[in-house]
């Protein structure tokens, strides 16, 4: 299992930040290579489920189901994803986003543990799938940084 973390200071309020992250609407205007979001469900627990559309490496389309696995308001905002291509699962990707006020500024933390249920190979991939989810989550964090402080 490979694992990433990143963190980010936002010059907004922690109530912003994570009204904002818990539309899945949303994330298409920050999170790079996104070309649609589809399928979105209301859970009773105040999070989604929906299905996300993005490019990969050389333009390859992915496919990617999300749920709220856990959420915190204003605290944490938790996803478990499935990435496919063609229909096939070949990636689990469980992300947390933490939230913490300072001084009217929202500190964020994003972590995520991927697993690749392929054998053999898996750790390979793992690897090679966090280095590539590393560039966009950079990308992601600052789209994000630039819209609540725009």
């Amino acid at each position: 299992m490979a694992t990433l973390e990143k963190t980010i200071t936002i010059n907004a309020p922690t109530k912003k930040v994570y009204t904002f992250l818990n539309k899945p609407e949303h994330w298409k205007e920050i999170y790079p290579k996104i070309t649609e979001i589809r399928d979105v469900n209301q859970l009773l627990s105040g999070g989604y489920r929906y299905s996300r559309r993005f490019k990969m490496v050389a333009g390859i389309p992915c496919e990617v189901r999300s749920e709220n696995t856990e959420l915190v308001a204003n605290r944490r905002i938790g996803l478990k994803n499935t990435c496919g291509i063609g229909g096939v699962r070949y990636v689990e990707l469980d992300e947390t986003l933490y939230l913490h006020p300072e001084n009217g500024k929202t500190k964020l933390t994003y972590r995520a543990k991927n697993r690749v249920p392929v054998p053999l190979i898996h750790a390979l991939f793992e690897s090679l799938f966090m280095k590539m989810n590393g560039r966009r989550v950079d990308s992601f964090l600052s789209n994000l940084k630039a819209k609540m402080e725009g």
